[in-house]
């Protein structure tokens, strides 16, 4: 294995507790062990002196295998953890669980996708995968090493949700939300509601007339008193943070245009679409 030099090494200071990270390398089953040689990520990743710990298992996620990260940060003073596995959005939680039960805190953990991001797309190359496993997991190690512990906060969101885009995708967004009991602010550039499916006769796979749709998701969002409509709209500024934006855009009437700022505790991007169409060979496009 070709060797990444380490420019910035991050090791126990006297500012700072020595970094302790443990590995832990899943088989998942055979989703990644029939393709990767987890035994030798484990000892490569292992010789990482920030690695105290660095174990290869059939099911991390499993309850045996969460108990062998809980046992290392109790009896061996693991105080960072990587695992390489499936995806984040499936055990990521699982794993912060774990580390919150044996004591650390949870976020000190860097979970490092092998499955969908090496196994399954280089099915036919043992070795590249086992080399791009090993180099994603001493990647994992290096940004867990520079982790420092969170701790959540609870903040008052505002009860105002903006939707961008009043096609059918916004207009049902809209309508959800307020039915939900937020405030909510529809913005739409054209002078009309409706979107793509203004440029449709019927849908798929009912035959069902795309202007009727837009008809009766108009009338919904015009008379709920919850949603303020605002046609021949466009964006100016947002700024904020999650649960607190500030949105500003400009309405345009025959009396000139009038600018308006609200706050929002979310926004939702319901603009559309427009087709990509990629250059010969980038992507792989026609090869």
């Amino acid at each position: 294995m070709s060797e990444i030099p380490n420019e910035n090494p991050v090791h126990g200071t006297p500012d700072k507790e020595e970094v302790r990270v443990g590995v832990y390398v899943c088989h998942c089953g055979g989703n990644i062990s029939d393709v990767v040689d987890v035994q030798k990520v484990a000892e490569e990743v292992g010789k990482h002196p920030d690695v105290k710990v660095s174990k290869h298992y059939m099911f991390m996620c499993s309850d045996p295998g969460q108990q062998l990260i809980m046992e290392d940060i109790r009896r061996n003073g693991i105080n960072r953890v990587v695992v390489s596995a499936c995806s984040p959005f499936l055990h990521e939680t699982t794993f912060r669980k774990a580390l919150q039960r044996a004591g650390l805190n949870p976020y000190l953990y860097e979970h490092v996708n092998v499955r969908e991001q090496v196994s399954w797309v280089h099915k036919g190359k043992p070795e590249s995968a086992t080399e791009k496993t090993i180099r994603l997991t001493l990647a994992g190690v290096e940004k867990v090493a520079r982790q420092d512990p969170l701790e959540a906060i609870r903040v008052e969101a505002e009860q105002h949700v903006v939707v961008i885009g009043a096609g059918i995708a916004g207009m049902r967004a809209a309508v959800s939300a307020a039915r939900r009991g937020l405030r909510v602010t529809l913005i739409e550039k054209s002078d009309r509601t409706g979107g793509r499916l203004n440029e449709l006769s019927t849908l798929y796979p009912d035959n069902e007339s795309a202007q009727t749709v837009v008809d009766e998701l108009t009338a919904m969002v015009q008379s709920d008193q919850s949603i303020d409509l605002c046609l021949n709209s466009r964006l100016t500024m947002i700024d904020g943070y999650v649960g607190n934006f500030t949105v500003g855009f400009e309405m345009h009437s025959p009396e000139g245009p009038v600018t308006r700022q609200i706050r929002a505790g979310a926004i939702i991007l319901a603009t559309g679409y427009r087709h990509y169409e990629p250059f010969e060979g980038e992507l792989g496009y026609r090869q």
